[in-house]
């Protein structure tokens, strides 16, 4: 018996339903092609009309994430448009205010104001400042490096009391050098202004579903005045704004987003079907090609940053198996790889990531490396792998291009099951996730050593050696957002990632 959710009878189910009840004879003809039945199934029409509108109702217009017709009402109710919001929005645009302002848990710190900004399209710094106090504050240049302890603690900050962050508003990493202290000349009134400095021209591209022909244009460059309009209503009310555009560029040129995908913008993916990180991809790989095939379009990075088509060496696209889509990567037997040029796309260092896949394994034995930047100390990136023992996930990463650290946790895969593994780090943990279950973690700042080595896909940087026995689907990296970030761990995707 199919699904019964909700059961959508149209105008020809109540005229069948409606010739049964009535009366026998000549006179009744059942005929399809009578007066009777054509007068009949045009009358029954009216009421497939109405019920598919109460669907309607029920199925999508009941539902914030979707509603088209009672959006309005939606609005109304939550008071809604927000008079701050002066450009027009689409209709995905209003899906994702309407949602924001339903789920939104406020706050006056300075990461709620940079994620909040980040949901409104800006990527912004915040600098708080206070006049220098004797005894307690010092002359010049008094940025120091981050000693790897969090929070951290310096004289130059006033040492026990306020902790040091980095420009971006973070707790300072091992090797960071910090922003300057917030003290500085002046009157004691300082205290009572902070300056918000907005980095990227907020861009509204016309999206198909979500944009209205005629009304919305295809690009929309939007001034930050809705951002200084809601941030001035948020603002502790005893304080000023200073709104900085001196270093204003388009999103196209940086990686727009350095924080974890939670909260609304979960939410705003799941309204558009998008990736609200998608700039911050680095790689994207669906593996979606010819069987037998070792070129495009199969091998072809799909990311923003547009890496080409990889170097295929005994590895192909297969179709027997797959998690999404009609094919894999095939690397069931035998010595093998694909690679990417080395770029500074892959290099981490200090910042947020997160690498993540789905594997199936044709054969457990050995260590076997899934993705990484790994070969000769000297040259040690990162690398994602089954560990020594072929019984752990594994997230190796070198501070120097020699050292080897690394986080191995338990893992017993077995053959024939596709595996969701994934490693993110959040400026302050790094965790390992297999199926959405946090597997281990490690507060050791990364630090990760910027290899010259190519990106290797399935085995080490020389392939020869560490060889991944199996078929490997929807590969993605991304540089400057923890995608996951919990302990208590996550959802796995269930369709392929977002191509946009």
């Amino acid at each position: 018996m199919p699904s019964d959710r909700h059961v959508t009878r149209t105008g020809d189910d109540y005229w069948l339903a409606l010739s049964k009840y009535l009366p026998t004879g000549l006179a009744w003809p059942r005929d399809f092609g009578s007066t009777l039945m054509i007068t009949l199934r045009g009358l029954a029409q009216v009421w497939g009309f109405v019920e598919q509108r109460a669907s309607q109702l029920l199925e999508v217009d009941s539902d914030p994430r979707y509603t088209v017709e009672l959006l309005p009402d939606w609005e109304r109710n939550f008071g809604l448009p927000d008079p701050c919001y002066t450009a027009p929005l689409s209709i995905g645009e209003r899906h994702l205010a309407l949602l924001q302002r339903m789920t939104l848990e406020g706050s006056q710190s300075r990461q709620f104001y940079i994620d909040f900004a980040a949901q409104l399209g800006y990527t912004i710094t915040i600098s708080e400042y206070r006049p220098f106090m004797i005894a307690l504050d010092r002359c010049g240049d008094n940025r120091v490096y981050g000693d790897g302890t969090n929070p951290m603690f310096s004289p130059m900050f006033v040492s026990g009391y306020l902790p040091v962050y980095n420009p971006n508003g973070e707790r300072v990493r091992q090797g960071e050098l910090s922003e300057y202290p917030n003290y500085g000349l002046g009157p004691d009134t300082n205290r009572f202004y902070w300056q918000v400095h907005v980095h990227e021209a907020k861009l509204v591209w016309f999206r198909c579903g979500s944009g209205q022909c005629g009304i919305d244009p295809h690009l929309r460059i939007g001034h930050a005045l809705d951002l200084e309009c809601v941030l001035d209503r948020w603002k502790p009310a005893h304080t000023d704004i200073i709104y900085d555009y001196s270093n204003l560029t388009t999103a196209s040129q940086l990686y727009p987003i350095s924080a974890t995908l939670s909260g609304a913008a979960s939410l705003a993916a799941a309204v558009t079907g998008r990736d609200p990180y998608f700039a911050n991809v680095v790689l994207l790989m669906g593996f979606e090609g010819t069987n037998g095939s070792s070129g495009a379009p199969g091998m072809t990075d799909e990311s923003p940053w547009v890496h080409g088509t990889a170097t295929a060496n005994s590895s192909t696209i297969g179709t027997a198996q797959f998690k999404f889509g009609s094919s894999s990567l095939n690397r069931s037997s035998g010595a093998g790889n694909i690679t990417f040029p080395d770029s500074s796309d892959f290099n981490f260092a200090n910042g947020r990531f997160t690498v993540e896949c789905w594997v199936r394994f044709s054969s457990t034995s050995g260590q076997q490396f899934f993705v990484g930047q790994w070969q000769n100390a000297g040259n040690l990136g990162w690398v994602l792998n089954t560990g020594p023992s072929g019984t752990t996930l594994s997230w190796n990463w070198s501070t120097d291009g020699t050292n080897n650290n690394a986080i191995d946790t338990t893992w017993s895969p077995t053959t024939g099951v596709w595996y969701h593994i994934a490693v993110d780090f959040d400026g302050t943990k790094t965790r390992c996730y297999v199926n959405g279950v946090m597997t281990g973690s490690s507060t050791a700042a990364p630090a990760i050593f910027d290899s010259p080595n190519v990106l290797s896909i399935g085995s080490n940087a020389s392939n020869n050696a560490f060889w991944f026995t199996g078929w490997m689907d929807e590969l993605r990296i991304s540089k400057g957002v923890s995608r996951y970030a919990s302990d208590s761990g996550f959802t796995v995707p269930t369709t392929a990632f977002p191509r946009s």
